[in-house]
C-alpha cells in the first residue's frame, strides 16, 4: 500500500517544524564561520516560500497572520544570527558587529564547537541556546536587548503579573470581538470600495466624498486598533504560558508596546511606542548593506538616512512575505513598500523641522501639534499598506475574533425581538 498524502494542516506543521529545527541545530551546533550557515540560507528561503501558502490550513485570520509572521521572522532571525551577527554557542553570543550588534564575544579556537559534543547535557544546552535565539526576538534582559524594549517601572510579583496580564488579555479579546461585529462588503464590493484609486487622497481631494472620508477613518482606526490588540493578545498568551511553565521569567516577558504618549513624532511612534520585535531583523540587514556592502562612512548625514530607508525597506519585505505573498497579492498591486518608505521620508521631514527649532525637550503644545501630525500622516499613508488585502476579502459576514462573546449575545437579543 502506498502512503497516504499529508493533509494541509499536518504538512504545514511539518514544514514549520523542519524550518525551526534547521535554524536551532545550525545555531546550536555550528561554529560562527561554518560554511553551512550561508549555504543553507537559500534552502531556508525556499522552504519559507513553500510553507507560507500552506499556513492557509489555519482558518482563523488573526492566528493565520501571526503564524505567517513567525514563519518569515524565523528566516530573518537566521539571516541575522547565523549569517550577519554570527552567534555561536561556543562564544555565547554574537561574534560579528556587521549587523550593528554590540557586546561581541570571541569564539575560542579550541572551544566547544571544535572539541565535539561531550555529553547529553551538552546537547541539551546547545538545543536550549538555539531555541532561545529562535524564540527571543527582542533579547529582553540580555546584554543584546533591542533598543527601547519597554521595561516595567517595577518588576511585578508572579501573582500580580498573571492577574494584570490575564485582565489585559480579556480586554483585548473583547475589543477584537467588538471590531468584528460590523459587517463589510463582499469581495466584489470591497474591490471597488478599497481600490487603488481610493488609496490616493491629496491628489484627488476635490473628488473625495464625506462618506469616503468616514469609511477611510473607520478602516484606518480599525486596522491599527485591531493590529495593536491582536499583537498584545498573542504576547499576553505567550507570557502567561511562559511564566506558568517557568520557560520565560517576568523580566523577559516585558510589555510588547511602549507608551502611547511617545507618539508625537513618527520616529518615536516606530522606535519607541510600536513593538520592537522586528527591529533587529530589519536593522541588521540594513546595517550590513549600508556599511559592509555600500561602504558608507559612519556618522555622515547621508549614511544615516540611507540606513534608515533601508531599515524600512527590509521591514517592507518582511511584511510583503508575511501578509501579501500568502494571499496571492501581486507585488505590482501592493503598496506595502510605498507605505514603509513613506515613513522614512516622514521621519526625514521631522528631522529637518526639529533641526530648525533645536534639540530641546518639546513643550506640551509642541507635543500636541506632533500628535496631530502623526495621526494625520498615518491617516494619509496607511491605506497603501492594507487596502490591497481588504480588496480580496469577503467581509460581508463581519470579522472573525479569536473568541466571540458579543456576537452570540447580539444574535440572542435579535432573536428575542423577532419572537
Amino acid at each position: 500500500m502506498s502512503a497516504l498524502p499529508l493533509t494541509p494542516l499536518p504538512l504545514m506543521l511539518l514544514c514549520n517544524t523542519i524550518q525551526h529545527l534547521i535554524v536551532v541545530l545550525i545555531l546550536g551546533f555550528s561554529s560562527a564561520d561554518s560554511i553551512l550557515r550561508p549555504a543553507l540560507l537559500p534552502l531556508l528561503l525556499l522552504l519559507t516560500l513553500y510553507t507560507l501558502p500552506l499556513n492557509d490550513a489555519i482558518q482563523h485570520p488573526v492566528v493565520h497572520g501571526l503564524v505567517n509572521f513567525n514563519t518569515v521572522g524565523v528566516l530573518f532571525q537566521y539571516l541575522d544570527c547565523a549569517c550577519i551577527s554570527r552567534w555561536s554557542y561556543a562564544a555565547g553570543g554574537p561574534t560579528s558587529g556587521a549587523g550593528g550588534q554590540r557586546n561581541l564575544r570571541a569564539e575560542p579556537k579550541h572551544g566547544p564547537s571544535t572539541t565535539g559534543i561531550k555529553s547529553w547535557a551538552d546537547i541539551l544546552r546547545r538545543l536550549r541556546f538555539g531555541t532561545s535565539l529562535v524564540t527571543t526576538w527582542r533579547g529582553a534582559g540580555t546584554p543584546w536587548e533591542v533598543k527601547y524594549t519597554p521595561r516595567f517601572p517595577q518588576v511585578p510579583s508572579r501573582a500580580r503579573f498573571l492577574f494584570q496580564t490575564a485582565s489585559s488579555l480579556a480586554l483585548e479579546l473583547l475589543i477584537l470581538d467588538a471590531l468584528s461585529l460590523p459587517k463589510g462588503g463582499t469581495r466584489i464590493e470591497n474591490a471597488v470600495t478599497f481600490s487603488w484609486d481610493r488609496v490616493r487622497l491629496l491628489s484627488r481631494l476635490r473628488e473625495v466624498s464625506g462618506d469616503e472620508l468616514v469609511c477611510r477613518l473607520q478602516t484606518v482606526l480599525g486596522f491599527w486598533v485591531g493590529t495593536y490588540c491582536a499583537i498584545r493578545a498573542m504576547h499576553h498568551v505567550l507570557a502567561i504560558v511562559g511564566v506558568e511553565t517557568g520557560l520565560k521569567d517576568d523580566e523577559r516577558r516585558r510589555p510588547v508596546f511602549g507608551s502611547l504618549g511617545q507618539t508625537y513624532t513618527l520616529r518615536r511612534f516606530w522606535g519607541i511606542f510600536w513593538h520592537q520585535t522586528l527591529r533587529q531583523k530589519s536593522g541588521s540587514p540594513a546595517f550590513y548593506t549600508t556599511y559592509s556592502i555600500l561602504g558608507l562612512r559612519k556618522g555622515g548625514i547621508v549614511t544615516r538616512y540611507v540606513h534608515l530607508c533601508l531599515t524600512f525597506v527590509v521591514s517592507a519585505v518582511i511584511h510583503l512575505l508575511s501578509e501579501e505573498y500568502p494571499w496571492g497579492i501581486d507585488w505590482n498591486r501592493s503598496g506595502t513598500t510605498r507605505f514603509f518608505v513613506t515613513q522614512a521620508v516622514g521621519i526625514l521631514v521631522e528631522d529637518v523641522v526639529q533641526s530648525v527649532f533645536g534639540p530641546r525637550e518639546p513643550r506640551w503644545w509642541a507635543k500636541a501639534v506632533g500628535w496631530v501630525w502623526v495621526a494625520s500622516f498615518v491617516f494619509w499613508s496607511s491605506p497603501a499598506h492594507f487596502y490591497p488585502r481588504i480588496q480580496v476579502v469577503d467581509s460581508s459576514g463581519g470579522g472573525v475574533p479569536p473568541i466571540s462573546m458579543l456576537r452570540p449575545l447580539l444574535d440572542h437579543l435579535s432573536a428575542g425581538k423577532l419572537m
